[in-house]
């Protein structure tokens, strides 16, 4: 199974690189699976993760329910309701953007699993995560090892 871990973020908005971050962890931890970080979105995404059978997706997520730290495991519907371009410095949703690669026939992961990380500050100049957020990345890249162990 060719798997592709996507670790997504902005890496000088403060808590909006810990996609970034947990990407180069697990880079460090799991082998067999294809470890990429970047800042694509929308549409950009699905050149990322053609001819993969699964993908895990880890970003920063804000819904102000959750406190900083706290992890997510959603599927790409779970995001309907969270995402909204209105709302989204990164433009196209992830489920637009999966359903129009699929009517234009891209090779899409049958299986997406996304790890999104409560968030302090995500529109903060800066290098550091912030405390609550820099404390649960250990936790996080423990949380996706072990899922992307099982599944090899």
């Amino acid at each position: 199974m060719k798997t592709l871990v996507l670790g997504l973020g902005n890496p000088i908005l403060s808590d909006d690189a810990v996609g970034i971050r947990i990407a180069r962890e697990l880079r460090k931890r799991v082998d067999g699976v294809d470890v990429e970080e970047g800042a694509v979105a929308g549409i950009t995404i699905l050149d990322h993760i053609q001819g993969y059978d699964s993908l895990v997706i880890v970003d920063s997520i804000k819904t102000g329910k959750s406190p900083p730290g706290h992890l997510h495991v959603l599927r790409p519907e779970d995001l309907d309701c969270v995402t909204r371009p209105s709302r989204s410095h990164h433009g196209l949703g992830l489920v637009r953007a999966l359903s129009i690669g699929k009517r234009m026939g891209y090779d899409l992961p049958d299986t997406i699993r996304i790890y999104a990380v409560e968030v302090l500050r995500n529109d903060e100049f800066g290098e550091d995560l912030s405390p609550q957020v820099e404390e649960s990345v250990p936790a996080v890249v423990e949380a996706i090892a072990s899922y992307l162990t099982e599944r090899q």
